[in-house]
This record gives C-alpha cells, sequence and structure tokens, in this order.
C-alpha cells in the first residue's frame, strides 16, 4: 500500500454548508496560524499541498486569497494567506500545487469551462501568481 503523501488545502470551503463551523474560525486566521497549520502538514510527512482556490465566486460575491486586482481580498484577519501558505510551505520543503480556478461562480461548471470572461480572469490570476511566488521553492 502506498503512503499518502499530499493534502489538498483550502482558506474557506467553498460549499458554505459544508463548511460548517471552521469557515468563521478560518476568517480569523493570523499569518502565523495558516503557517502552523502548514507546519502540521509537513509534520505528518506530508510532501504535496494542492490548493483548491486562489479565489472564490458566488452568485453576489467574490474573493481572492493573494493580492490582485480581479477580485477583493476575502475578509480574513490575514489579507494574502497564499503568502502565508507559500512561506511555509517553502521552509519545510512542501511542493505546492497552486489553483486557478474558481473565477467564476463556483457551481456554474459548464460556464467556468466555456465562458471567455472567466478564462481571461483565470489567465490574468496565473500571471500573477507566477509574478508573486514563481520564484519561491515550494
Amino acid at each position: 500500500m502506498k503512503k499518502i503523501n499530499g493534502t489538498f488545502f483550502e482558506f474557506y470551503h467553498h460549499n458554505l454548508a459544508s463548511g460548517g463551523n471552521w469557515n468563521s474560525q478560518c476568517r480569523e486566521f493570523t499569518e502565523e496560524q495558516w503557517e502552523a497549520k502548514v507546519d502540521e502538514i509537513a509534520a505528518l510527512g506530508m510532501k504535496y499541498i494542492v490548493l483548491m482556490e486562489s479565489s472564490l465566486v458566488y452568485d453576489k460575491s467574490a474573493e481572492s486569497y493573494f493580492e490582485t486586482d480581479i477580485y477583493p481580498a476575502a475578509p480574513m484577519k490575514t489579507k494574502n494567506p497564499i503568502s502565508a501558505l507559500m512561506r511555509a510551505a517553502e521552509r519545510n520543503g512542501l511542493k505546492v500545487f497552486m489553483s486557478c480556478g474558481f473565477y467564476g461562480i463556483w457551481y456554474h461548471t459548464r460556464e467556468n469551462m466555456t465562458s471567455e470572461a472567466v478564462k481571461e480572469r483565470a489567465f490574468k490570476a496565473m500571471k500573477q501568481l507566477y509574478e508573486a511566488y514563481g520564484n519561491n521553492k515550494a
């Protein structure tokens, strides 16, 4: 049996019903707490983190987890949680697979795959994420 050596990661669970009690708590995490969460992942022997979303869009709101002009910063204590994730991942020798999804309403699957506007936002995010974190070893 192969050992699991990676995990999915998110700053806010897209499905509000499933996010339950922890979504509001995640909004209050400091940079140090996000970094500690990554330290915990590394301590479990994980080598890979798959970031589920760098931004998230609902019917009437949108938010980003890094500095961008695509959507406003998420209403969180940590204004740029991706930076905290990347610092801690690099320090721990982890590799991060960065998401460029959720640049349209998260449950509009077909539209997200076919919309030129969604595609433009996602490619703009890719460029911005690469500029911000491309030199990070994680």
